[in-house]
């Protein structure tokens, strides 16, 4: 399925990030300086963290530095625009927790609209589960963290070292870090309310 890739100015560690003739990469300001050999489709942001200076042969939108959203966001907002239904954020967490969390808030935003979005870095992946079921498959090994973003959820988590049945899980309280896959199919399933998922590649 073809996906929208944005770059943001945060870190990357060992992320390899794959582009096919028909993805479409947003550079959101300073992402443009880890685009490598990628070829960029729309460079957008205020444009106060990027370095150098713009190029002339890609399509640029500037928006005004005084303004109530992110650039990421922007971003998103564009690749709605153009179609895409499954969104891919490089760059997106570091060491500015307040711009991490707005981008957790842009996957929910995603999320409500029906949309896939998915925050990766160091093969870990941040998603949001919302009144839906969702597998993972036999392959994936180590720990896996879910996080209730609404005041309450009912969660039931399947084949997992520690399984839970139709249990409210709530927002102020990290019931669901540190489970562990345990080498079958694990079934998360959210009967009410929004979840954050956090889990990583680096062991499958």
């Amino acid at each position: 399925m073809n996906k929208c890739i944005l770059l943001g100015a945060g870190e990357y560690k060992n992320d390899k990030i794959e582009k096919s003739e028909s993805d479409f990469l947003i550079c959101c300001d300073g992402g443009y300086d880890h685009r490598g050999v990628l070829k960029v489709d729309l460079l957008i942001g205020d444009f106060d963290s990027i370095n150098g200076p713009l190029p002339n042969d890609i399509e640029i939108k500037k928006l005004n530095k005084i303004k109530d959203t992110t650039d990421i966001f922007e971003g998103i907002k564009e690749g709605i625009k153009r179609g895409y239904k499954r969104f891919y954020l490089y760059g997106c967490l570091g060491n500015r927790i307040e711009h991490s969390l707005a981008n957790i808030q842009n996957l929910i935003y995603l999320k409500n609209k029906g949309l896939e979005g998915f925050l990766i870095q160091n093969n870990t992946i941040i998603r949001v589960l919302k009144n839906e079921k969702f597998v993972l498959d036999s392959s994936y090994k180590g720990y896996f963290s879910l996080f209730s973003f609404s005041n309450s959820s009912v969660v039931t988590i399947k084949n997992a070292k520690y399984e839970i049945d139709k249990k409210v899980i709530k927002n102020s309280f990290p019931l669901g870090i540190d489970n562990e896959f345990i080498g079958q199919e694990t079934e998360i399933k959210i009967s009410k309310g929004t979840c954050v998922l956090i889990y990583n590649l680096k062991d499958c």
